[in-house]
């Protein structure tokens, strides 16, 4: 396959050549042809380091390549082609042929230019080929050695954001009834000045385009001192279920239908806030889940007689891991080493042994208040070697540290 670096399947690549021949090599021909010699691919948009800057303001705002080809002969009769994925988000293995047309001529040397206009914000690629035997055989640019093109455009409004940071059960809390805030009351008229409330309407007023809600899924409740409450909103229970706390409409109900009230409030909230021109950017904090969290897999199979078969198996990391991994994972745990690091970081978490001036005691007073650890969420790493907090300094490294380290 010569030294071609595109990942493109064959099967995308007879769609567009009528089936002319079914491997990769094919395409590349057998070396470069005799009136055509590729020497460069870019775009006008890659800075020094070769990186893609596509500042992107709207849907149709296109992305420029270049192919600069040595030409012996007539450059009209060079079939040169863009071969990206660009635009196709729901398919990005589909990649599709744009023509290039002469755009400079330099005595023997001709650039060919095509223009791709973006319609989405995505992840693309894009390669260059040409062909003076009217496409019969083509030459690739990563023949020549020259690399694929990997461009992201850069949404400019994403720069220009006005984002106001919203926990919901706070924003209208009523202290007097112990009431948490819901997505209707931010849905409902007013501003703090007139009514006490905080709403959609006021922030839009005040100039906020984006709302960055904090995680409005079910959590979980474990008694966390000193009195059980939520604590945390990233103490996630369950990230398909809105928390019927944070619904009006769910109050007084139950189990599903709660539920599915309480996700109908948030969607209405969601286009509320489309309609004052406001984004909402929803938390989705995956690396950390509440204690009563549970991993769910839903498996989808047919049996012999061509039946669907849906199934969930709690727990089951069989997606995530193979037989032979998971024996890794397992002799790794059994490391004896484990549990000397937890001995040595256990003391500094809860208090018995303390670097904390003021005397800490117990959990709630190593850790202040707001600091990013939370008693009733479970946070899905090894610990922490730096403490980030200048009163305590820092722990300092052990040998069991290192190790665990060495395999996470």
């Amino acid at each position: 396959m010569a030294t071609t670096t595109s990942t493109t399947p064959a099967g995308n690549l007879d769609t567009v050549e009528q089936a002319r021949a079914s491997t990769w090599q094919s395409f590349s021909g057998n070396g470069p042809a005799p009136q055509a010699r590729i020497l460069g691919f870019s775009s006008p948009m890659q800075n020094a380091a070769q990186r893609v800057v596509f500042p992107w303001e709207r849907p149709g705002d296109p992305i420029g390549f270049e192919m600069t080809v040595e030409v012996q002969g007539d450059p009209t009769k060079v079939k040169a082609e863009l071969w990206t994925n660009a635009n196709n988000n729901d398919a990005p293995d589909r990649y599709r042929a744009i023509p290039m047309s002469v755009a400079r001529v330099d005595g023997s040397k001709v650039t060919y230019r095509a223009e791709v206009p973006i319609e989405h914000i995505g992840n693309y690629r894009a390669a260059a080929r040409l062909s003076v035997d009217g496409g019969a055989t083509y030459q690739w640019a990563g023949g020549a050695g020259l690399k694929d093109i990997s461009f992201r455009p850069r949404a400019e409004s994403h720069d220009r954001l006005a984002i106001e940071e919203v926990n919901v059960g706070n924003a209208n809390f009523d202290p007097a009834t112990g009431r948490l805030g819901t997505f209707a009351d931010l849905m409902d008229s007013g501003s703090p000045e007139t009514n006490g409330k905080l709403t959609l309407e006021w922030l839009a007023a005040q100039g906020r385009t984006a709302l960055w809600l904090q995680p409005p899924f079910e959590v979980s409740h474990v008694g966390a001192k000193p009195s059980d409450d939520a604590a945390s909103p990233y103490a996630v229970k369950d990230f398909f279920s809105i928390r019927t706390e944070f619904s009006r409409d769910a109050q007084g109900l139950v189990g599903e239908a709660a539920q599915q009230a309480a996700l109908q409030e948030f969607k209405a909230f969601v286009d509320k806030a489309h309609s004052l021109g406001l984004q909402v950017i929803l938390d989705v904090p995956l690396n950390h889940v509440g204690w009563q969290h549970q991993f769910r897999d839903l498996f989808v199979r047919t049996d012999a007689a061509g039946r669907e078969i849906r199934e969930v198996r709690p727990n089951d990391f069989s997606q995530v891991a193979s037989p032979e991994q998971l024996a890794v994972i397992e002799q790794r745990l059994a490391d004896p080493g484990l549990p000397k690091y937890m001995e040595a970081i256990a003391p500094w978490m809860y208090g018995s042994a303390y670097r904390d001036p003021g005397g800490a005691r117990d959990s709630t007073e190593v850790i202040p208040a707001g600091w990013g650890e939370w008693t009733d969420a479970a946070q899905l790493n090894h610990g922490r070697e730096r403490t980030g907090y200048s009163a305590w300094g820092d722990m300092q490294s052990s040998p069991e540290h290192e190790r665990v380290q060495g395999w996470l």
